[in-house]
């Protein structure tokens, strides 16, 4: 009987499904418009047609904090040809939660969705808390949408940082709407609206007694997926919310109005941490025991708490800006930027030096200290007096040496610790030269190779980049990778005998040393000699395409000086040469000459990108050098037999 009435049941609603789905098909228009749209986004599958992110603020009365609570609702279609499937997504982590995710067909029909709850990950690290609700939704043909309706609630205002227009997706028309009550006192301030329309309207309320902020952004394309980019508040058009202070029964509670609010606030944090310093001082002893210098001693500790912790980048609620133990970052030999910081601080402590806590921002950020936002810090270091100078610790960054800073903080404003008060100082900029990577080779030729020898010198973040990848290789290994450093995996050249220097030495120059044989570089037709010098050409083809949108990014300032010394082979004499190319700009160099000195061709190839970055607006200019580079390391050098 049962089993009759499911059958039924199923016979009765498959027609209604039918319907439904019928009803969700794509309309001769909605086809046409998604064929337009595939004409101005050949290379995406989907489009955004609207979106609404509506934020409303409350204030818990148990919690007494500010909440805010996201609406969004987007409706979606394809301009894909293919039946595709794509995934959407919506984070969290301890301070927030999804409240409900909803889909819809057009025809208003609810789609039943399987939302899957994950931790999220990212280059090898992982977040404790940070998770990620995602879902996939079937497309079946070209003008096929869906209605995508979210709820988001952040539990305290200080987490909701900023609002953002773009999506990984074209937009045709986004819409950001912040209803703000009078007893909360925030600032919207924008950035990146440069070059876009947006349509900024303001209302009032009555019912609610709330400002209502509105902005308007009309054909928005999808962010970038071009590599090595400045950070999304570099980047792209968003709203930095700033949550100020709220009132509540006659009392007006300060959140975070200035630096000495951000600062207040972080201090708290730390004064409530309970560490237990009695496990380290046998380690700072035996650390320091036979250091005769105080720059000696804080290099023996530092430099340990580089080697023994490993870095996990984490963020887990208050623990995202609160650090950890120092005691377990020590027991346990792992810690994010933040425990790692704390733990080098108090073994400094130990050993008698000023050593403070220090929040930074990244370069990846685009705000500084005027802005008082948990946005404006992603990074945690220790920073220490000596000698009335500031030494800034990152004990994240392996193989820095003291007094050395990666350019990922160079230049920016760092917090520190002062008690009641705070100081902010910027992290010293280093000049190009500090990270030259140097190669000299002498040469000669035999039987149509190329022989000889060479060094290879690493300074900077150059030496500290090999030292990690090469300190991070198993033994067996790292003599190929060293060799594979050398030839740049070119089959041609083979190296013997290869020396180097200390590969766990800090703040000295790391050095490779080698003899090389290289084939396939000479050719001789009849009385001619014709020789290719420079067997891995920098920077050759190295140009940028017309459909990038975004600044490209180096991981530091570079300084590459190479120098070929050729001996030419007796009863030779030069016929042609290479021609030279030197060109400058403001950020970036190629200085490449062929020279004669006696019976020695000289090849100078030095190119430096003066501040680890090229902006959209030199591309053009860039690719015009390099493709005169590029024409010269075609040409050959040809040698002909005297007579």
């Amino acid at each position: 009987m049962n089993k009759l009435i499911t059958l039924s049941l199923l016979c009765f609603l498959m027609p209604l499904f039918a319907f439904s789905q019928k009803k969700a098909l794509p309309t001769a228009d909605e086809k046409a418009r998604a064929e337009t749209l595939r004409a101005s986004y050949p290379e995406e599958s989907l489009v955004i047609l609207n979106k609404l992110e509506e934020y409303r603020f409350s204030f818990n009365n148990k919690t007494e904090k500010v909440e805010v609570e996201r609406s969004s609702k987007q409706r979606v279609m394809s301009i894909d040809k293919t039946d595709h499937q794509e995934v959407f997504a919506e984070f969290y982590d301890e301070e927030s939660d999804i409240k409900n995710i909803e889909v819809f067909y057009k025809s208003k029909k609810k789609v039943d969705i399987y939302v899957k709850d994950d931790y999220y990950q990212s280059d090898d690290f992982f977040y404790t808390d940070a998770r990620v609700k995602y879902f996939g939704l079937n497309f079946s043909e070209t003008g096929f949408q869906y209605q995508i309706n979210a709820q988001k609630q952040y539990k305290d205002i200080k987490y909701f940082t900023s609002a953002y227009f773009s999506d990984a997706f074209p937009v045709e028309t986004v819409t950001l709407r912040f209803v703000v009550p009078r007893w909360l006192d925030l600032e919207l301030k924008d950035f990146n609206f440069e070059g876009y329309k947006i349509k900024k309207d303001v209302s009032f309320d009555t019912k609610s007694k709330s400002d209502i902020y509105e902005y308007t952004l009309q054909g928005l394309p999808p962010r970038s997926k071009d590599r090595y980019t400045p950070g999304p508040s570099h980047v792209y058009p968003h709203i930095l919310v700033i949550a100020k202070s709220f009132e509540q029964e006659n009392k007006k509670t300060a959140l975070f109005g200035s630096a000495e609010d951000l600062y207040g606030w972080y201090s708290s944090l730390v004064r409530g941490m309970k560490d237990d310093t009695s496990i380290l001082n046998e380690k700072v002893s035996e650390l320091t025991k036979d250091a005769k210098t105080d720059q000696q001693k804080i290099e023996a500790i530092y430099y340990w708490v580089q080697d023994n912790v490993r870095y996990i980048a984490f963020e887990d609620g208050i623990a995202g800006f609160r650090p950890d133990l120092c005691q377990n970052v020590y027991k346990n030999k792992y810690g994010d930027c933040k425990g790692m910081a704390n733990l080098t601080k108090h073994m400094l402590q130990i050993a008698g030096y000023d050593a403070r806590l220090t929040w930074i921002g990244t370069k990846r950020i685009a705000y500084d200290y005027s802005l008082p936002s948990l946005a404006v810090d992603n990074h945690m270091i220790c920073t220490v007096l000596l000698n009335d100078q500031y030494y800034f610790l990152d004990a994240t960054e392996s193989y820095n040496a003291f007094g050395e800073y990666a350019e990922r903080i160079q230049g920016q404003e760092a917090m520190i610790e002062d008690g009641e008060k705070f100081i902010i100082k910027k992290v010293p900029v280093a000049q190009k030269n500090v990270n030259a990577k140097v190669t000299n080779l002498k040469v000669s030729i035999e039987e149509e190779k190329l022989m000889g020898t060479g060094s290879e010198i690493f300074k900077g973040e150059s030496r500290t980049s090999i030292q990690y990848r090469l300190n991070q290789i198993e033994n067996d290994r790292r003599e190929d990778a060293i060799e594979y450093y050398i030839t740049d995996t070119n089959k041609g050249f083979t190296v013997s005998e290869v020396a180097t220097s200390d590969r766990q030495v800090r703040g000295e120059d790391f050095t490779i040393d080698y003899k090389f044989i290289q084939k396939n570089q000479v050719s001789s037709f009849g009385d001619e000699l014709y020789i290719d010098l420079d067997y891995d050409k920098p920077f050759n083809d190295f140009t940028f395409e017309d459909t990038r949108e975004v600044d490209y990014l180096f991981p530091y300032k570079i300084l590459r000086e190479k120098t070929i010394e050729l001996e030419i082979p007796a009863g030779y004499s030069i016929s042609e040469l290479p021609k030279s190319v030197k060109e400058t700009h403001p950020d970036f160099s190629f200085d490449v000459s062929y020279q004669q000195t006696g019976n020695t061709i000289i090849y100078k190839n030095n190119i430096s990108v003066d501040r680890a970055i090229i902006v959209k607006k030199d591309f053009a200019r860039w690719n015009e050098i390099v493709k005169q580079l590029t024409d010269m390391y075609q040409q050959q050098i040809v040698l002909t037999k005297a007579k």
